[in-house]
């Protein structure tokens, strides 16, 4: 089953492929601020920063369902509200999603295309009109908040250190208790036992208390009270033969 694409999805590869230092890419952009002059938002936006390139302003639709697509294609000059002072205008979809001949005249379509989009159909150069202020103010407002003021950037990782660092400090917290806690069992071991841990090699006490729980001193001893015993009877047999023999002719 094919993966389902998202507008994230596709925002984030229209961000590969216009990425810095060569592009500066800004989503969601209003065509002015305040709410009496805002009529329109694109899904992005990508301004070329070499000229050598061409100093081009692009603007990007991002259509993920058949019924938007569609929906646009119905009211064409909704696009016009920023379209007008873009360079190059693109439609970026996922793949069969939108036919390259509905594509209008001018625009341009990419689908996406590993971890970057794919040009399917390209976009005709525009004549665009020159930005006003108000334009000008809606990239800037959406720049700004696209962009992590330095002062939050400082926060975070002071606070990141200080969480990293009170984490640190709990782990040797708990490693120095356990650590106190094996070293008095040892202690405790040598006063009972008699036996010190460092005049003998780990091998032999485990070998030796290992000997200890599975008793095998305890049955050391029953073997040799057994020997002990029998040692007894050979003694008792040995006396009787001698006092007959004393007795014989």
């Amino acid at each position: 089953m094919d993966k389902i694409v998202t507008a994230d999805d596709l925002e984030s590869l229209l961000r590969n492929r216009f990425c810095p230092p060569s592009w500066a890419f800004i989503p969601q952009v209003r065509n002015g601020t305040g709410f009496l002059k805002v009529t329109g938002t694109i899904d992005a936006l990508a301004m070329g920063l070499w000229p050598s390139r061409g100093l081009h302003l692009h603007g990007f639709e991002i259509k993920v369902s058949r019924g938007d697509w569609l929906k646009e294609l119905n009211n064409p000059r909704k696009a016009e509200n920023i379209a007008q002072f873009c360079d190059f205008w693109w439609v970026i979809a996922p793949k069969d999603l939108i036919k390259v001949e509905e594509v209008p005249q001018n625009w341009g379509l990419m689908i996406p295309f590993g971890d970057t989009t794919k040009v399917i159909k390209e976009a005709k150069q525009l004549k665009p009109i020159r930005i006003d202020k108000l334009f000008l103010a809606a990239i800037l407002r959406r720049a700004q908040e696209s962009i992590a003021p330095e002062a939050k950037i400082i926060a975070a990782r002071k606070e990141g250190e200080e969480i990293g660092l009170e984490k640190y400090n709990q782990e040797f917290e708990y490693a120095r208790k356990e650590f106190e806690r094996l070293k008095q069992a040892v202690l405790d071991f040598e006063k009972v036992s008699g036996v010190k841990i460092n005049e003998w090699c780990a091998e032999d006490i485990g070998k030796a208390v290992r000997m200890v729980l599975n008793g095998v001193h305890l049955r050391t001893k029953e073997r040799l009270q057994a020997l002990l015993e029998t040692a007894k009877t050979i003694s008792v047999d040995i006396e009787k033969q001698l006092i007959e023999l004393e007795q014989k002719p």
